[in-house]
């Protein structure tokens, strides 16, 4: 299976080369990592086109007007071709194996459609968030979801979903809707 990074950016200029360097460093690397900048004023995509302008496993995709996260997602999206889709804030990095790891379940025969993960964050409010110890089938999303009794699923930089789920969620999404919290609508979409 083909695998895509989106990272979507608007003006964390300071954040997102870190963020692509995690996703060049994985222990079984993208198949293509696409970089949306949002019409960040900040001069990001100035740093982008110096650091990755001739990187063949980078593709930059700058877009002509800030349209929000949703917009950005669905950009990338488009643009991509892997069977799963991985998604990474500006402002976030995985570690080495994430891919490798997340990947061992899409290739299971019984694998799912949709994976998040827990995380680690840094900073003031550092610590672990990792709701389960181990590894879990929450197949019981689809009726959480539709109810809307529970959101199944995590911050952006947790989400990865085969193509098909995607498509469908996107098709359905209104961008304008979703300008920021995009990822609320991928893990409610992907239930």
């Amino acid at each position: 299976m083909r695998t895509s990074c989106l990272i979507t950016n608007y003006n964390y200029r300071q954040y997102v080369g870190e963020a692509i360097e995690s996703a060049l460093a994985q222990s079984r690397p993208f198949d293509e990592i696409i970089v949306v900048d949002d019409a960040s004023t900040d001069g990001s995509m100035d740093v982008l086109r110096a650091a990755y302008g001739t990187n063949e496993r980078v593709r930059l995709l700058p877009l002509d007007r800030n349209r929000g996260q949703m917009a950005a997602f669905v950009a990338g999206f488009e643009a991509s071709r892997g069977d799963v889709v991985f998604f990474l804030d500006a402002d976030d990095c995985f570690l080495p194996p994430y891919v490798e790891q997340v990947m061992e379940a899409y290739d299971r025969a019984d694998s799912p459609d949709f994976v998040w993960c827990g995380y680690a964050r840094i900073g003031a409010e550092g610590g672990l968030d990792q709701p389960w110890r181990r590894d879990r089938d929450v197949g019981n999303s689809v009726l959480l979801a539709y109810y809307r009794l529970a959101r199944r699923g995590g911050p952006t930089s947790t989400l990865s979903a085969r193509r098909w789920v995607l498509d469908a969620v996107f098709a359905a999404s209104d961008p304008e809707d979703w300008r920021i919290a995009a990822d609320f609508c991928v893990v409610q979409g992907a239930g």
